[in-house]
């Protein structure tokens, strides 16, 4: 009988574990910063715009581990690739600079299929 209740929890679990969302498909959507000045849109197909005001910025997306890698394209792809470490929700992005300073986003959009 302990064996059945063991085998029970172990199954109850992974089927809990198979169902949780992976970073990427929490990151896909449309992101919002808290104070209103930023905008990003991560879609599922690795490609992201960031917009702060008028100015607009395209690029790739990928994710490592906790580390979020985005390359630009264009002038501002020239200084490389811009590595930040994340912290992801159904409703909350926030991205760490090296330096330590952060940036949140609440979600105002479900995630964008490519």
């Amino acid at each position: 009988m302990k064996v059945i209740r063991v085998l029970i929890l172990l199954f109850s679990f992974l089927l809990v574990a198979g169902c949780a969302s992976s970073p990427d498909s929490l990151i896909s959507g449309k992101w919002e910063q808290l104070d209103g000045s930023e905008q990003a849109v991560f879609t599922a197909d690795g490609t992201v715009e960031m917009t702060r005001g008028m100015v607009s910025m395209a690029g790739t997306w990928k994710t490592s581990g906790d580390t979020l890698t985005i390359q630009f394209g264009g002038i501002a792809g020239l200084a490389g690739p811009t590595r930040v470490t994340f912290e992801v929700s159904e409703s909350s992005l926030k991205l760490t600079q090296m330096n330590g300073s952060s940036q949140t986003y609440r979600r105002i959009k479900p995630p964008v299929k490519p």
